[in-house]
């Protein structure tokens, strides 16, 4: 499967957890991961300290590894 062919869905089920499986059908595919949080957040919070540290550092290898990882 290609990685253009994979898509996140952050879904809120209130106080219920779904009964979820590996190969469960969702959209016409198959369900390879699931995450009962929000990933989608917690890699916006991460990209947000990355940008902070990268802005204190004095560290040019430092930033480039930053911008890098980021871009």
């Amino acid at each position: 499967m290609s990685e253009n062919n994979i898509y996140t869905y952050v879904v809120n089920h209130g106080d219920e957890s779904p009964s979820v499986g590996a190969g469960s059908d969702v959209n016409g595919g198959k369900l390879q991961a699931v995450m009962f949080d929000d990933a989608l957040l917690k890699l916006e919070k991460m990209e947000e300290f990355l940008n902070e540290l990268r802005e204190e550092t004095d560290c040019n290898k430092t930033q480039y590894s930053i911008d890098d990882f980021l871009n």
